[in-house]
């Protein structure tokens, strides 16, 4: 188990009472941390509203080291990468670090408290990185209009009306409405994506078939994020569309082919 992992597991561990306190006394709270050293160690705006890791003084982005290794990767320089569920951007600031000044990054989130994180941390943007372009909205297979679910507990697990597990992190703590994109109409107006990153709380099935059109033409390598409910169905998809899908957790080295998506997984085009 990792180190970041250890530290998770022990604000897991905390009794109810305590992590209930901590999670209510860090709403709204703002601060500055650092992406990992791999990404230049770039300042950036975070709230340990989606994680309580953030609120320790020494957290940086070294914490996630799955996303530095997929940026290190497989983002070039030049590259588009397009970021659903972006939260407050840390995928987001590496990919920029790795794309260069000449590449270019989408951040989709449609949490407005933490896109606006994603515009605050762009004001300060380093020379030789990638701008970050901050949109506010959701992505499904139709464009539309819908409502996000904030979780009593994380905003990191936000979700699309339906779609959320909020039942399971303490409730819902409020609810807001949000305009539905899909990733066809998105290509429309921005430049395609070379790489395509997926958090988005169970939609990631429905964000792949709202963009059957962009993914057949541009191919693009995808990081997803995929629920046991869904993993047949995006396995299968993904299969039919000619890609390989891979465990990102495990090291490249060891990778092997899989038949059925892992949590977070490596979908390469053939």
């Amino acid at each position: 188990m990792s180190f970041a992992n250890k530290i998770r597991n022990a604000f897991r561990l905390c009794p109810g009472g305590l992590r209930s306190f901590l999670e209510k006394m860090n709403r709204g709270r703002v601060v500055q941390r650092r992406l990992g050293r791999s990404a230049g160690k770039r300042k950036i705006f975070v709230s340990p509203e989606g994680s309580l890791i953030w609120a320790l003084p020494w957290a940086t982005g070294d914490l996630d080291q799955h996303l530095n290794k997929f940026c290190a990767e497989h983002i070039k320089s030049g590259s588009v990468v397009w970021d659903f569920g972006a939260h407050f951007g840390l995928f987001s600031f590496t990919a920029a670090h790795f794309a260069g000044p000449q590449g270019f990054v989408l951040a989709i989130e449609p949490d407005p408290f933490l896109s606006n994180l994603i515009i605050k941390s762009e004001h300060r943007r380093p020379e030789g990185s990638a701008p970050v372009h901050a949109l506010t909205a959701a992505v499904s297979k139709e464009a539309g209009f819908s409502q996000i679910e904030v979780p009593e507990r994380s905003r990191a697990a936000n979700a699309l009306s339906g779609k959320s597990e909020c039942a399971v992190i303490g409730g819902v703590r409020s609810r807001f409405d949000v305009c539905v994109v899909t990733v066809d109409q998105l290509a429309e107006t921005f430049p395609e994506a070379d790489v395509i990153k997926m958090d988005i709380e169970g939609s990631e099935l429905d964000a792949l078939l709202g963009g059957e059109k962009t993914i057949l033409k541009k191919r693009p390598i995808m990081l997803l994020e995929v629920y046991d409910n869904i993993q047949k169905e995006t396995s299968a998809l993904l299969k039919k569309w000619g890609y390989q899908l891979y465990d990102s957790e495990t090291p490249k080295h060891l990778r092997k082919e899989l038949e059925l998506t892992a949590q977070n997984t490596i979908a390469i085009p053939k």
